[in-house]
């Protein structure tokens, strides 16, 4: 009677796994003979920046533009340079046409009208056209 393929591995089920004449790889060396196969290099990268939130800069309302005037005109009247702001405003994004919103607490530093940006203590500046909104923060 011819075997089965059960008594194929019935035979073999209990013997010793061959040893290999050479010395095991370590983990990164087993991974290096593989990277020349990462085709997809820098795919990680480019997927989190095309994830990435981003938001269109909107248009203020009448009554948005109507309090930002009057935040903006109260700054300059009472010269409250060294005040602490909160500030939202919108960063434009380098490599797409939308960008973010971001919201902080900043100490006023003075106004360009010519340049059309509002001064913070930090040497930092941000253009007038991109607040949204501007509020004095009780110190």
């Amino acid at each position: 009677m011819p075997k089965t393929r059960e008594d194929w591995y019935r035979e073999i089920i209990n013997l010793d796994r061959p040893k290999s004449e050479r010395n095991a790889m370590t983990n990164m060396e087993r991974a290096a003979q593989f990277s020349p196969f990462a085709a997809l290099t820098g795919y990680g990268e480019k997927i989190a920046d095309l994830t990435r939130e981003v938001a269109r800069k909107r248009e203020l309302s009448e009554d948005e533009l109507s309090a930002l005037d009057l935040a903006i005109g109260d700054l300059q009247q009472n010269g409250s340079k060294g005040v602490k702001l909160a500030i939202k405003y919108f960063v434009p994004d380098e490599e797409k046409s939308s960008g973010v919103y971001v919201e902080s607490e900043e100490v006023y530093a003075g106004i360009d009208f010519v340049n059309r940006i509002i001064k913070l203590d930090n040497n930092k500046s941000i253009p007038l056209d991109d607040i949204v909104s501007l509020e004095l923060v009780e110190s």
